[in-house]
């Protein structure tokens, strides 16, 4: 059989541990690089800035070729296409706030050369022409014509927007698959009336073009709750096939835990409830710090923060830290930002007692399966995919409730031998999410159509 030419379409790829898209995103293109049966996989990334610089047009991401296109498109019309929503008040004057920022910094045309320095700005910009109506836009169809000219066998696109690129030009290559992260009910802190929620509505209308126009071969949800959603959306169920995020396990050896907690510079004898995610609404962080109240002194919490390209506009970080010194526990909470090699990660896992993960509308959770792979038990809520990670490792409780949290928690943080019990049973359930077997599985999806 040919090799085969993957072109990955991503909005984020990253060295560090980042959002769980961004690393699933690196791991499966990590694994294809190196697997016989590829001859190339490629990444189109989105054109949004990365630590305050736009990446060149072509850059070698750890020996693998990652185009950035270099786009230069007018705002107007995407602008116009936002003007026309109803949105709040509060929200309107945020929104004449930033178009003045951008006729200000003179950004009348989206050009990265031209932007000495990118930041929440410019990242905004790439969010209006990305959801600019209608679809498909003209910052689709420049992408369209980026994959186009890599001649590649398979498309596989990451998220609803990115699926219209492949779907203009699915005629000219051999598959177009498209991976899903949404659910029924996801994004419970986006409201309406706001830019925020204005650009989830388009997400979803996204979706639906692509459904609509049929140009998708497999749709990949990362998780049965996702495939829930795509079916109610119209999805046939004979065009869906669900492949789990992977993790790596090999990259979470054992560590002890004084080792593990030097390396952080936590302290050794306090009792630690880690905590993994991004700073949105979902995560419920601050239940975790509702929760830390009822502790005594030497239980602490520590929140490793993970970060996706839109963080920059959508981080909701200011309303945990207020918690945080409402309730004066400013020494007891350690929220850490520093962006670390995804295997460093193992530290953060196995310094832990406890991994406690609150999250809601959770279409997988990466960081759970993680954790368990580092033999720690952990606590969930009983939403999303989330319970399925439990089977004898820890708890499932129910959304929002403190109480149960807490006792729970409690349980965990007082009793050693199920702890033990719990995390080696976590390591066992955790190998199914390894890349070796995901990684295969989708490689094997992808031979259908050669």
């Amino acid at each position: 059989m040919k090799k085969i030419k993957i072109i990955w379409m991503s909005p984020e790829i990253e060295d560090e541990y980042s959002s769980g898209a961004a690393n699933h995103n690196r791991l499966f293109v990590e694994y294809f690089n190196k697997h016989p049966d590829v001859e190339e996989v490629a990444v189109v990334r989105w054109p949004v800035p990365v630590a305050g610089k736009f990446l060149p047009q072509i850059q070698n991401f750890n020996g693998i070729k990652l185009y950035t296109p270099q786009i230069h498109l007018k705002l107007d019309e995407a602008l116009k296409s936002f003007k026309r929503e109803s949105y709040k008040f509060s929200e309107k004057i945020k929104f004449a706030f930033l178009r003045l920022i951008l006729k200000l910094k003179g950004m009348s045309t989206f050009d990265p050369s031209t932007i000495k320095k990118a930041g929440a700005v410019a990242t905004f910009a790439v969010m209006l022409l990305t959801f600019q109506k209608p679809f498909p836009n003209p910052l689709l169809k420049q992408i369209a014509k980026c994959i186009e000219h890599s001649k590649p066998d398979i498309i596989q696109n990451q998220m609803e927007f990115m699926g219209i690129s492949g779907s203009l030009i699915r005629d000219k290559v051999k598959g177009h698959l498209i991976t899903l992260y949404e659910m029924e009910g996801g994004q419970r802190e986006v409201e309406e009336g706001t830019l925020v929620g204005e650009i989830a509505k388009r997400n979803s209308e996204a979706l639906q073009w692509v459904i609509e126009n049929d140009k998708v071969d497999k749709y990949i949800p990362v998780s049965e709750s996702v495939e829930k959603n795509l079916i109610k959306n119209g999805v046939p169920k004979n065009k869906i096939q669900t492949i789990y995020s992977p993790i790596r396990i090999d990259k979470f050896p054992v560590v002890d835990r004084e080792t593990a907690r030097r390396k952080l510079g936590l302290p050794k004898n306090k009792k630690i409830i880690v905590s993994v995610g991004r700073m949105t609404g979902g995560k419920r962080f601050e239940d975790l710090v509702e929760m830390l109240r009822r502790f005594p002194d030497d239980v602490i919490l520590y929140i490793k923060q993970s970060r996706c390209i839109s963080d920059d506009i959508l981080d909701t970080s200011k309303g945990l830290i207020s918690l945080i010194k409402k309730y004066k526990l400013n020494d007891r909470v350690i929220i850490n930002d520093t962006p670390l090699p995804y295997e460093q990660m193992a530290y953060v896992y196995q310094a832990a007692d406890v991994g406690v993960y609150p999250f809601l509308d959770e279409p997988f959770g990466m960081c759970v399966a993680e954790i368990m792979a580092c033999a720690r038990p952990v606590i969930v809520y009983d939403s999303g995919y989330l319970p399925n990670f439990i089977n004898k490792n820890g708890f499932v409780v129910k959304p929002l409730d403190i109480e149960d949290l807490y006792q729970k928690t409690k349980y965990l943080l007082e009793d050693g031998i199920v702890v033990k019990e719990m995390g080696e049973k976590g390591r066992e359930l955790a190998q199914k999410y390894d890349i070796n077997i995901l990684g295969e599985k989708l490689l094997d999806l992808y031979k259908e159509f050669m």
